[in-house]
C-alpha cells in the first residue's frame, strides 16, 4: 500500500511543471556514510515493480521492497520528502561501522 500525502503532490507537481513526466520510483537508499533511507528517483518501470497511480503520477516501488515496507507513506515538509514505513532501516552506515571511513 503506498500513500502519498497532498503536500507531496503538490511538490511532485510543481516539479514536472518544468520536466518530462516520468515514473517515480521510491526505493531503499543505502551506501555512502549515511543511514539507509527510502527515496525518490525517476525511472522506468520493471517487471518487478508495482504500479500506484496516484493523482495523474506513477509511483514505483520493487515488490520485495514493497513487501518489507508492508505500506510505505510519503509526505512533504520545509525539511523535504519524508517517509514513513514499517521497513527496519539500519541506523548507522555500514561503511563507517567497517571502519572505511575517514
Amino acid at each position: 500500500m503506498l500513500q502519498v500525502a497532498k503536500s507531496a503532490i503538490k511538490k511532485i507537481a510543481e516539479y514536472f511543471q518544468d520536466n518530462e513526466l516520468k515514473p517515480i520510483r521510491i526505493f531503499l537508499h543505502e551506501g555512502g556514510c549515511a543511514p539507509s533511507s527510502l527515496a525518490l528517483d525517476l525511472d522506468e518501470i520493471k517487471d518487478t515493480d508495482t504500479v500506484f497511480d496516484i493523482q495523474g503520477f506513477q509511483f514505483i516501488v520493487d515488490e520485495d521492497l514493497l513487501e518489507k515496507a508492508v505500506a510505505i507513506k510519503v509526505n512533504y515538509t520545509r525539511s523535504g520528502f519524508q517517509f514513513d514505513s514499517e521497513l527496519e532501516l539500519e541506523e548507522t552506515c555500514s561503511v563507517c561501522m567497517s571502519g572505511d571511513c575517514g
